[in-house]
Formats: C-alpha cells, structure tokens, sequence
C-alpha cells in the first residue's frame, strides 16, 4: 500500500532534498485540484436529478456507517483501489520520480486511500457547491498527502528519525489522519444535519 513517498534522499540527499519536495508538492495539489475539478463536475451532472432529501439522507447515512467503522471498528469497505504505483514508473531522475508521485497520488483515485471522507466531501460540494470548490478540496488534498511524506522525509534525512515510527504515527489507527478523519465526519454531519433542518 502507498501510504507515503520515501526516496526524498536520492541522489545527493541534502541537495535533493528540498527540491524534490517542492516537486512533489506542486504536481501532488495540481493534480489534486484537477480531479477535484473533474470528480465534483461529474457529479454535477447528475445532481440535478436527484432531490435535495434524498441527497442530505445519503450523505448523513454515509458519515454515520463510516462514524461506526472509525470508531467502533465495524467492517465496511472503503470505496479505494489497492493498486499502487510500479517500480519501473519511479526508475527515472529524482524530479521524475517525485513528479509521478505527486501526479497519481495528489489525485486520490489511483491508489490506496483508507479515509471515506474524500469521496464524502466531494458528494457534498458536488451536490450543493460549485465545481471551483473541487479546485480547492483537491488541492488541498494534495497537499496535505504529500505534506505527509515531505515530513517523513525531511524528518529522516535531517534528523536520522525512523521512517517506519513516522509514517505509523500518521496513518495507524491512532495516528493523525485517523483522528482529522473522525473530525471531519464529525464536522460535516453538523452540517449536513443543519442544512437538512433548514431544508
């Protein structure tokens, strides 16, 4: 599973270092804002159809079944792929490689991703926001996955901090991720739940 990008250090690491993470981070929040773009325009499409109830029913069921499964461990499949990103892509220059990364996984929707709330959010903007909004949700969301690794990186290669111990302390079960999940799940309900009472 791509949880994190470690080969920051390739090449030189100090020099590397640096750059790499800044082309990382650009391509990572561009492709995150494009997809965020597309997937909100798509479901713009069909929202129209569909009336504002049964929109604020879905989205309040869907952050209650994932609500349960964060919390109390209930299984339920997050919608994801498990694929992840071949060797023979990453076998370029160190900028090469971190611009790959950062192009597939600022998308969100080529690999691994354990959270609901991405598709969540871009339910709920595509069915009563604009298609701009995606712009910045995706971005966003690039940036913080590969803000993540750039951590990892910086933290291992200046500091000599175990790769393994950090990336547990921002994915596992108890990490940080996990826990701005349930705070999101948790912040959007509120709003949901107030847009249906004024609804």
């Amino acid at each position: 599973m791509t949880l994190a990008v470690t080969s920051f250090g390739e090449g030189d690491k100090k020099s590397y270092l640096l750059l790499n993470s800044v082309v990382y981070l650009l391509t990572a929040s561009l492709s995150g804002a494009a997809f965020g773009y597309f997937l909100i325009f798509s479901i713009m499409i069909v929202s129209p159809w569909i009336e504002t109830t049964v929109k604020l029913y879905l989205l309040i069921s869907l952050i209650i079944v994932y609500l349960l499964k964060d919390l109390w461990g209930i299984i339920i499949p997050t919608p994801q792929r498990k694929w992840q990103i071949p060797t023979s892509w990453v076998n370029h220059h160190p900028l090469v490689n971190m611009g790959i990364w950062g192009i597939i996984l600022g998308a969100g929707v080529f690999t691994y991703n354990p959270h609901a709330i991405f598709l969540i959010i871009y339910l709920y903007v595509g069915f009563f926001l604009a298609p701009e909004i995606g712009l910045l949700i995706g971005g966003l969301y690039g940036i913080t996955r590969a803000f993540s690794s750039i951590y990892i990186g910086f933290s291992y290669h200046l500091f000599n901090k175990n790769q393994d111990l950090l990336i547990t302390d921002i994915w596992s079960k108890s990490g940080i991720f996990r826990k701005l999940h349930i705070n999101a799940l948790l912040g959007l309900l509120i709003l949901v739940c107030f847009q249906y009472i004024l609804a």
